[in-house]
């Protein structure tokens, strides 16, 4: 009876271990850096910490690999918001980007992308920011009003 609870058990662990198991990438501390995903791995789903820097921005964007224009940004964080889609082509419903922030912890986001095009690639790129109170307060006011 032990060893089959023990089997169970294992088989159980080994069968749903990797179910919701995505690769995840951090923005770099500065510039971009190239996701791993090609255009043969189709739908692929990964998780994302949302920027942590109130000053911080950093985005997912694809681009043609070869030229590094044709740029689209699919998703965005920034000064400690979860992750979101970005206006464009790629927030269009049906464009297959999906930005889930319930499935991971407190601090990141499931972010399903649609398949790449061949000669297309994912990056991550971050920014930094700096604004001075003045413009901080007349962006609040225009918010408000």
């Amino acid at each position: 009876m032990k060893f089959h609870a023990l089997f169970t058990l294992v088989w159980a662990s080994t069968l749903h271990s990797d179910v919701n198991a995505q690769a995840t990438y951090a923005c770099p501390s500065a510039g971009s850096i190239k996701l791993p995903i090609s255009p043969t791995d189709g739908v692929t789903t990964i998780r994302l910490p949302r920027v942590s820097l109130s000053t911080g921005l950093c985005l997912l964007t694809r681009q043609n690999a070869s030229t590094g224009k044709e740029r689209v940004t699919a998703s965005r964080s920034y000064a400690g918001r979860d992750w979101e889609r970005s206006p464009g082509e790629l927030a269009k419903t049906g464009s297959g980007l999906v930005v889930d922030c319930t499935q991971g912890s407190a601090t990141e986001c499931d972010v399903t992308l649609p398949a790449l095009e061949t000669g297309f690639e994912y990056i991550l790129e971050s920014h930094t920011y700096d604004i001075s109170q003045e413009a901080e307060a007349a962006r609040f006011l225009e918010q408000v009003s």
